[in-house]
Formats: C-alpha cells, sequence, structure tokens
C-alpha cells in the first residue's frame, strides 16, 4: 500500500473494469451494466467507475 501508484480514495475506481476482467477470465458469468448496484448508497452520487 506503500507503492507509489497505489491510490487509496473512498471513490470506486476502475470497478468496471476489474468486472470485464473476472469475466473474461470466467470467474462471473455476467457484468453489471453500472458500477453503483455493487456500493452503498452513499457512493452512488461520486464520480466512480
Amino acid at each position: 500500500m506503500a507503492e507509489p501508484d497505489v491510490e487509496n480514495t473512498n471513490v470506486p475506481l476502475q470497478t468496471m473494469a476489474f468486472a470485464a476482467f473476472m469475466k473474461k477470465v470466467g470467474r462471473i458469468k455476467r457484468t453489471a451494466a453500472r458500477w453503483q448496484p455493487m456500493f452503498f448508497e452513499e457512493s452512488h452520487d461520486v464520480v466512480g467507475s
């Protein structure tokens, strides 16, 4: 976590890219259309991905 390339934030970042990778390698069968359903409602209004 102390690496310079690691960013710690409360904003969900690259969630959909990670989900697409998980689908590609066969760990999940389908991806969500948006990242918001995977997080608590308090984070739905932030600019995430």
